[in-house]
């Protein structure tokens, strides 16, 4: 596994806890709705990713037909 990679999961298994602390104790929210306020937050994260590498591959595409 590269450095960088776990550097990333790392970080993750720190940041995504804490957002959930944050999210429960003061936005007042239950457990179960920080929860499925993760989920939505990385299953669009997930999709803005897919979407990014299709126009960026899109893109290589289109210049390499230019040339």
């Amino acid at each position: 596994m590269s450095s960088e990679r776990h550097a990333r999961i790392v970080a993750l298994g720190i940041v995504l806890p804490g957002y959930l602390a944050v999210q429960v104790l003061v936005s007042g929210r239950t457990f179960g709705d920080a929860c499925l306020s993760l989920g939505m937050l990385v299953v669009f994260s997930l999709l803005f990713r897919l979407v990014g590498a299709y126009w960026k591959k899109r893109r290589r595409q289109r210049g390499a037909d230019d040339l």
